[in-house]
């Protein structure tokens, strides 16, 4: 099996990583936002599940 060996153009100097950025304070509010609109759906789903297992279960032991 033939080998290829790549060899980069670049130079090779070490490069520093960036420094951590702080995510901005939207984004932050922003994910609060989409918790909230989450947690809501959430309640929703439960309470229709529940009214169709309900209206299901009565209608299977009539």
């Amino acid at each position: 099996m033939k080998q290829i060996h790549r060899t980069s153009s670049r130079s090779a100097e070490p490069v520093d990583p960036p420094e951590p950025v702080d995510p901005p304070a939207p984004a932050a509010a922003a994910g609060q936002r989409l918790d909230s609109i989450l947690d809501d759906i959430s309640d929703v789903l439960e309470t229709d599940a529940l009214t169709f297992v309900q209206s299901y279960a009565q209608q299977g032991g009539q």
